[in-house]
């Protein structure tokens, strides 16, 4: 049980942790709705709260924090979007065509 204040990392979409908190029939006690990551570890190395981020973020954490795997894992997709491929840099266009060619059986 969360007693803790839960910052949550408010990407403008849906949020995997809170869905994952409603199949379970709980709320967090949300105090904080915050934009960057990186402030979040900073609140968190303050003592301000506890969250959920995605794993590739604490890889290299610069911060002073305790962190842990969680279960079940939260799935998040990742999106490739673009209008007019035709227009890229050709760098871009050479990282979209890598994209597809690797996570085309995902």
């Amino acid at each position: 049980m969360l007693k803790d204040p839960y910052i949550l990392l408010d990407e403008g979409v849906i949020h995997e942790p809170l869905m994952i908190f409603k199949q379970y029939d709980f709320e967090p006690d949300t105090q904080y709705r915050v934009y960057d990551p990186y402030a979040i570890m900073s609140m968190i190395e303050q003592g301000l709260g506890i969250s959920i981020l995605p794993k590739l973020l604490l890889h290299k954490c610069p911060y002073n924090i305790v962190t842990k795997s969680i279960s079940p894992s939260i799935i998040r997709t990742i999106t490739l979007v673009y209008k007019d491929k035709r227009v890229l840099p050709i760098a871009s266009r050479y990282f979209i065509d890598f994209i597809i060619e690797r996570y085309r059986e995902i």
